[in-house]
């Protein structure tokens, strides 16, 4: 009967270390099967996870994702962490892939929307022109100094060199727009359906709208 014991427990140990065995190779193997899109939005909320820490903010605080865009074999990420204090930013991850695995390479800084309906922040990469913002629903009308409900739904952008870019953004609360230039932006368009809800031209020359950024390193543990 005790040999019968014994066999019983050498025979779960075993089970034990191959189940073990077993699930440390399905984790891997699940890592390799991950997309490079999936390990990216991953790091990106792995990111506001460590903030959180860091900061010691409460759990309540909420981590959003507005919109994704792919430039050739990288990826850009518009999200934010929302702490309810002091005015609000949005956050551009430009993740690369390095040595097969997706890694945060920079971070810029977006305002986000205060009167008017959106914000408009731009950065350059490379050869492109990267316009991000987040959306709201309500916008304030400086001609007739009421707030007016907005629904937009497409975001135009039009270059000096005549480079014209679109992005629907209809139901989202964020848009990325790559444009294809570095050339100065003349125009902005706004649409809600059919109807053009705001046109931004005048403004521009002056840089009163748009919001300049760059991107910074992000380190790991930063």
């Amino acid at each position: 009967m005790k040999k019968i014991v014994i066999y019983y427990m050498l025979l779960i140990v075993y089970i034990v270390l191959i189940a073990g065995c077993t699930m440390n190779d399905s984790k891997g193997t699940q890592e390799n099967l991950d997309t490079f899109s999936e390990q990216a939005k991953r790091i990106v909320l792995e990111h506001y996870s460590d903030e959180l820490i860091e900061r010691n903010i409460e759990l309540k605080q909420v981590i959003s994702i507005f919109a994704e865009a792919d430039i050739e074999n990288e990826k850009l990420i518009l999200g934010s962490l929302y702490s309810g204090m002091g005015q609000e930013h949005c956050d551009l991850f430009h993740v690369i892939e390095d040595k097969g695995q997706a890694t945060i390479h920079g971070l810029a800084i977006g305002e986000e929307p205060i009167s008017m309906g959106y914000s408009l922040n731009i950065v350059l990469l490379g050869d492109k022109t990267v316009i991000f913002g987040t959306l709201s629903d309500t916008n304030y009308d400086y001609e007739n100094d009421v707030i007016k409900d907005v629904d937009y739904t497409e975001i135009e952008v039009i270059f000096s060199d005549g480079t014209v870019e679109k992005q629907n953004i209809e139901n989202q609360d964020g848009y990325i727009l790559v444009g294809a230039t570095t050339s100065k932006i003349v125009k902005i368009i706004l649409y809600e359906g059919d109807t053009v809800s705001d046109v931004l031209d005048e403004l521009l020359k002056y840089d009163e709208i748009i919001n300049s950024v760059d991107f910074s390193k992000v380190i790991d543990g930063e």
